[in-house]
């Protein structure tokens, strides 16, 4: 089981596409270097203790198609950035301490299939644009 922070060492794997690091004791948040790379496809940073809150540079994953950060103690706001995850097929942020509002950037993501975010602190309504623009959603 791995346990601490995530090492930064990780951004000298320029090449890797899909990062498994579920289910470890993995602390210090999550970074912001997460975001330089660029070949990314795959985060799955689940049931983790990362705790603090998601990095603007998660926006700048292109390449992004399955995000799962679940049960990682995450807290604050979702980022309008994540509607710059254009390729992104599954998202799940469920079990969280995340707050406020479903950014209305959201509804840019036409290729999401499911996307989760129960058992959050999540307020408001679901942007109205979401149901009209995610033609593939499947679970919600």
């Amino acid at each position: 089981m791995l346990a601490g922070p995530m090492p930064s060492s990780l951004t000298c794997a320029a090449a890797l596409q899909v990062l498994h690091l579920g289910s470890n004791n993995l602390t210090g948040g999550v970074p912001e270097f997460l975001g330089n790379m660029s070949q990314n496809r795959v985060h799955d940073l689940g049931r983790n203790t990362l705790g603090g809150h998601l990095p603007t540079s998660l926006g700048s994953l292109r390449f992004m198609q399955w995000l799962a950060i679940t049960g990682a103690r995450l807290a604050r706001a979702l980022l309008p950035e994540l509607g710059r995850l254009r390729n992104v097929c599954f998202v799940d942020l469920s079990e969280n301490n995340l707050a406020g509002r479903l950014p209305s950037m959201l509804a840019v993501l036409r290729r999401t299939r499911e996307f989760r975010a129960s058992s959050n602190k999540l307020t408001g309504h679901l942007p109205r644009a979401i149901f009209a623009n995610w033609p593939k959603l499947k679970s919600l």
